[in-house]
Order: C-alpha cells, then sequence, then structure tokens
C-alpha cells in the first residue's frame, strides 16, 4: 500500500511540474510574417488610432483591465502554435466583428499576458492567414503595460 501511494505521489508531482512548466513555457521571440512591437509602439497606436489594437485574453482577464481602446478576440489557451490551434483561433477570429471590419492594409496588433502567453501568437498568426498586411505582436503584452505604469481601461 505505501508503495502504491509512494508511486502516485511520484505521478502527481510530475503532472503538477510538467502543467507549471507548459504556464511557464516562453513564447519564441519572433513569428513568420509578424513584426514584434514594443510598449512604445503600442502607446502611440493607441493614442493614434492608427492600429486595431487586440487583447487575445479570456474574457474575465479582459474585464479586469486591458489597453485602452483595444477590442476582445479571445484565442485558445493552449501552449503551442500547432497548426491546429492556429485554425482554432482563426475561427474565433473570424467570429470578432471589429477585426473583420478592419482594413487589412492597416496595422493590427495583438497581445496577451506577457511572454509566457499562448495567446496573442496564435492570434497573430491566425490575422496572417486572414490577409492583413502589418501585423504586429506585442510579445510583452499587459504585463509589460502594467510594470511601465500605462494606462488602462
Amino acid at each position: 500500500m505505501k508503495r502504491k501511494l509512494s508511486m502516485l505521489s511520484l505521478v502527481m508531482l510530475l503532472v503538477l511540474t510538467s502543467v507549471a512548466w507548459a504556464e511557464e513555457k516562453p513564447t519564441p521571440p519572433t513569428l513568420p510574417g509578424v513584426e514584434t512591437v514594443n510598449t512604445d509602439y503600442v502607446m502611440k497606436a493607441m493614442e493614434s488610432g492608427a492600429a486595431l489594437i487586440v487583447d487575445a485574453r479570456k474574457d474575465s482577464d479582459f474585464a479586469g483591465g486591458h489597453i485602452p481602446g483595444s477590442v476582445l478576440c479571445t484565442s485558445t489557451g493552449s501552449t503551442d502554435i500547432a497548426d491546429a490551434e492556429v485554425e482554432a483561433t482563426l475561427e474565433l477570429t473570424k467570429k470578432c466583428a471589429q477585426v473583420t471590419a478592419w482594413d487589412k492594409a492597416k496595422p493590427i496588433i495583438a497581445y496577451c499576458n506577457g511572454t509566457a502567453c499562448w495567446r496573442s501568437p496564435k492570434t497573430v498568426l491566425a490575422l496572417v492567414k486572414m490577409g492583413y498586411s502589418q501585423v504586429k505582436w506585442y510579445r510583452d503584452g499587459i504585463a509589460a503595460w502594467k510594470a511601465q505604469g500605462k494606462p488602462m481601461e
């Protein structure tokens, strides 16, 4: 009985460790067809209205505070950018009226929680597939935005 409990404890520890690691797995620094932008770029885009800013986080995260003027367009939550995940995000993105109404020749920026958040990478890849030509990725996301004391809505 002790051996079974020890094995069960070991299995649970491995599962919890792998889940914690998956949540912290950093996103790639670049993505094909996408320009990675910084906080200053997003701030200028927000102030000028020159770009559509897309929040790819969950509804509850968005409700808790977001970049002013950004629109919510939730992505899938898995920690990878496999084709199936990008396709699933593409289907979700097609349902976002403000995104589909945006001029595909104008800049569009997506963000999520930060460098370990996998929602915005899938969103920007989906936007590229949708034909947007100026796709920008704010990889540092809302974590950097808040850390730099930028305005929240």
